[in-house]
């Protein structure tokens, strides 16, 4: 395979706070356009400081897409946290004009708050382009 930079990058497309069991939990959610056919691998959160320059934050790798109990497709995602992995599975949403697009939800990142991110896929070969948009959880 080609050891190439994929040039696309992630769409962030909402966040949003959504109140769970008495808590505000952040969520955010992303679109990846090309998921499949680019064999994406994760994501990576990338802190932007106030100079413009961007710095790792976190890297969220994905499991294997699975079927649930009612053949839901559902895409498990993992990341470490204080020295633990943390593995959490949410649905897979897949645009039905397109399935190589997929909406993923993430749940509870361990990030700081009112500091701007921006995203990018990677995969074998490497990071995509960092997302034009920015996003504070």
């Amino acid at each position: 395979m080609t050891r190439t930079l994929r040039r696309f990058a992630a769409l962030v497309t909402l966040v949003l706070a959504l109140p769970l069991g008495g808590c505000d939990w952040d969520v955010l959610v992303v679109q990846v356009p090309d998921f499949d056919s680019k064999e994406v691998l994760g994501i990576t959160l990338w802190r932007t400081a106030a100079q413009g320059t961007v710095q790792r934050a976190l890297d969220v790798e994905f499991l294997e897409p699975r079927l649930d109990e009612q053949g839901a497709e559902q895409i498990g995602y993992s990341y470490v946290a204080d020295g633990e992995t943390v593995e959490v599975w949410n649905p897979l949403h897949r645009d039905p004009a397109n399935p190589d697009r997929v909406i993923l939800g993430f749940v509870a990142l361990p990030l700081p708050e009112d500091v701007p991110y921006r995203i990018s896929t990677f995969n074998a070969a490497g990071d995509s382009a960092l997302s034009a948009q920015t996003f504070v959880l």
